[in-house]
């Protein structure tokens, strides 16, 4: 990055909107996604809107409010095509983080989409193609998963995330 281009929001994504999470140095907590009409550019202010995403009017006032200069803090309720398209949005709009647990099962948020669009039925190319990645990537994706899981196949990671999420 060039001392030009501005960073970008930080973007927390929590497990539940009550999972413990910290607050960047000189960030502050705004509860819920509505903010104040002006000025448009709130990067000043150092938001982090935080919160719950459940249905389609929460992820346009979310992505709203990234886009105009807040980070968000929030846990996903969503599932199908608009979790992943407001992932997707996420991540060109900000800096992707997760609050690491002592659960902490070694899968990154590519991982976890993977997975997750293999639960919803796509083929491995289908979820490649619906993530924007290649057949070849998704296929080193899931070695890594069988890897970080410890287990021998595909249908075991799918049977292992599925029963935790």
């Amino acid at each position: 990055m060039t001392a030009a281009e501005p960073e970008l929001p930080p973007v927390i994504l929590l497990t539940t909107s009550s999972t413990p999470w910290s607050v960047p140095s000189g960030w502050h907590v705004h509860d819920g996604f509505a903010v104040p009409d002006h000025p448009w550019d709130l990067t000043a202010r150092q938001l982090i809107c935080h919160g719950a995403i459940a249905n389609k009017t929460d992820v346009v006032s979310a992505v709203t409010a990234l886009s105009r200069g807040t980070g968000l803090a929030v846990s996903l309720a969503l599932t199908g095509d608009l979790r992943f398209r407001l992932l997707e949005d996420l991540h060109q709009l900000g800096t992707i983080t997760e609050p690491t647990s002592a659960e902490d099962d070694g899968l990154g948020p590519d991982h976890r989409l993977l997975l997750d669009a293999l639960i919803e039925g796509d083929t491995v190319t289908g979820a490649a193609r619906r993530l924007n990645m290649s057949r070849r990537t998704a296929g080193r994706r899931l070695l890594e998963i069988r890897a970080a899981l410890g287990v021998d196949s595909t249908a075991e990671a799918i049977i292992w995330w599925s029963d935790r999420t």
